[in-house]
């Protein structure tokens, strides 16, 4: 009954419809020339994919497969026409069409991007991708953009609980459904550019604004924030040397310490499938919360890694790296170990057409080489590099203020200089100990035995050497954040303690005199 009804409606409303889709088509392709209609992939019935169509609103330029609340300012890419398109809902009416064509009900649940996975995942929560997509539905007119992507989801599943039911109070109940979505679009509810939870997010704004000097430092010139200090999901975490439940329990127990910035690779052993666990099974990590840095230019040949950047490489382990977590973009993608040769006008091309896709947010380097951290300053192609700067590392300073000066945001690697201020290094407890001197041994050799300087660090009252050494790379101000990686509970709570701590009178400058 409601196919054959929406079959109906949709045939009568292109017949009645058709001036009003010639007046828009004009109108689009006047503002801005080309198409003027619109396709994405969409989630239908069952989660099988379907061509949905709109009238085209953005500009030419605009990235294609990006929800509207992942771009970071949706205003610059909609045309004049597409505002009042979209205001209106006008730019919805070709998916009459669709509803025609069997792939769409005038009521349901909206159809999800093919890369929205956290929304298909809360659906199939309430049982809400067995049912076709609808041009509105419940969700539409109790909110609509500004909705949490949970709260879109559970009014999906009250619904489809209804629809279930048939009969006289289903029928009834898409009647009123249509009539309060004319009544929406005539007071344009809900319509907010940025989308998914805009309100929630004004008010996180807000309060992020009053503590981000503090507690979040911007990257460069983009709009990501990162927590000062970040998790480095790699080494030992990204090894069998721990438990998957292990390297969860530090996940989120760096979570709520309030670490937010979460580095890994794409060749770190099994890091970015934990990461894929962890943000599917926990109960506290969300992944909006978080930002998540990866990288590309090693793969796997034989056993072996062998450095690898050309275009096919990068696509095809950004895809992978995706898949592995899970997740439908990456926000910080580095290129890992580059050589001067790399950085060719083809890889810039394909890091900017991973930008414009919406796929990565900021594009980097992971890089410990002077002579490649002063071409990329020259250069100014990169939104940010991470480089090795940590209290034994102190003449990176001039280097990193020339990167802060040419618009490139810095974030501080090996920022616990391998704990060689201290004997940990050296302490051999088990197999984890052993690769962790091992590591020393072969990065840091120059440096294994300059850090007897340092030990006066954790001889201090109060703070421990550790606090002591990445509070002395928070204390510059143009590090975006300091990453550091440990396996212990104890490690973790103790390093997360250093934001914020007070250098003790005296020994910046003894660390500085040496």
């Amino acid at each position: 009954m409601k196919t054959l009804l929406d079959k109906i409606l949709a045939f009568a409303g292109l017949a009645v419809l058709s001036p009003v889709f010639v007046l828009i088509s004009l109108a689009v392709y006047m503002d801005d020339p080309g198409p003027v209609f619109f396709t994405q992939k969409r989630v239908g019935k069952d989660k099988h994919f379907f061509a949905l169509h709109k009238f085209r609103s953005m500009k030419m330029s605009a990235p294609h497969d990006v929800p509207t609340h992942q771009l970071s300012d949706p205003e610059q890419y909609i045309t004049k026409v597409g505002k009042f398109l979209r205001r209106t809902s006008l730019d919805e009416l070709p998916q009459i069409w669709d509803i025609f064509c069997g792939k769409m009900s005038v009521i349901g649940p909206r159809p999800a991007l093919w890369n929205q996975e956290d929304l298909v995942e809360q659906r199939d929560l309430y049982d809400a991708n067995s049912v076709l997509p609808g041009l509105t539905g419940l969700a539409q007119i109790k909110g609509r953009d500004e909705l949490e992507i949970t709260d879109k989801a559970k009014l999906d599943g009250e619904y489809v609980k209804i629809l279930r039911q048939g009969g006289f109070k289903a029928l009834f109940f898409d009647v009123k459904c249509f009539a309060e979505t004319i009544q929406s679009v005539w007071n344009s509810d809900g319509v907010v550019e940025g989308g998914t939870g805009e309100k929630n997010r004004r008010c996180a704004v807000e309060e992020f604004e009053k503590i981000s000097t503090e507690k979040h430092r911007r990257l460069g010139k983009t709009d990501i924030c990162l927590s000062p200090l970040g998790f480095g999901c790699a080494s030992v975490w990204g090894k069998d040397m721990i438990s998957d439940q292990q390297a969860q329990d530090l996940f989120e127990k760096a979570y709520e310490l309030g670490i937010t910035y979460f580095d890994t690779g794409h060749s770190y052993g099994n890091a970015e499938e934990r990461i894929g666990k962890i943000l599917k099974t926990s109960k506290t990590v969300k992944r909006e919360k978080i930002v998540i840095s990866t990288k590309f230019g090693t793969r796997n040949v034989n056993g072996r890694l062998v450095h690898d950047v050309s275009p096919e490489w990068i696509r095809e382990s950004v895809d992978m790296s995706l898949g592995r977590m899970g997740i439908s973009y990456i926000d910080c993608l580095q290129i890992h170990g580059p050589q001067i040769s790399d950085f060719t006008e083809e890889l810039y091309g394909v890091l900017e057409e991973l930008k414009e896709q919406g796929i990565v947010r900021a594009v980097g380097a992971n890089s410990f080489d002077t002579e490649v951290l002063e071409f990329i300053c020259r250069e100014k192609r990169l939104d940010f590099v991470m480089l090795d700067y940590n209290i034994m590392r102190r003449d990176r300073e001039e280097l990193i203020q020339r990167l802060y000066d040419n618009g490139i945001g810095v974030v501080a690697g090996a920022a616990l200089a391998e704990s060689l201020y201290s004997n940990r290094v050296f302490k051999i407890r088990g197999k984890k100990d052993i690769w962790y001197l091992a590591r020393a041994m072969k990065n840091f050799r120059k440096q294994l035995f300059g850090g007897w300087k340092y030990r006066f660090i954790n001889q201090v009252d109060g703070v421990s050497g550790s606090q002591i050494a990445l509070g002395y790379v928070l204390d510059n101000p143009l590090i975006s954040s300091a990453v550091f990686g440990t396996t212990t509970m104890r490690h973790l709570e103790e390093n997360a303690g250093a934001v914020g701590v007070e250098m003790p009178a005296g020994v910046l400058e003894r660390i500085r005199s040496i």
